[in-house]
């Protein structure tokens, strides 16, 4: 699948099908934490991407099913990058 980078301004081909909002999360994730050094809460998420937190879970549920990230269970900040998008 080709994405479009934002970072550099180019299509770039990853191997799983990951939805425009997945990747929106991923990359904010991955902002976040370099940021902060803690990863964000799905409440954050939420605001940030303007998206309910039932779809916010839906999609974080969906990323770790195909291993970009993992979360913590029963923790506030909890998540964790296995794997990223071109260029993050």
């Amino acid at each position: 699948m080709d994405v479009f980078c934002n970072i550099c301004n180019e299509n770039k081909q990853i191997d799983e099908y990951l939805t425009d909002t997945q990747i929106k999360i991923l990359q904010f994730i991955k902002r976040y934490i370099q940021e902060n050094k803690k990863s964000p809460t799905f409440r954050k998420i939420s605001k940030e991407l303007n998206i309910s937190l039932t779809y916010v879970d839906s999609n974080l549920y969906q990323l770790a099913k195909k291993e970009f990230i993992k979360k913590k269970p029963y923790t506030a900040r909890g998540i964790y990058i296995l794997k990223d998008v071109p260029c993050g």
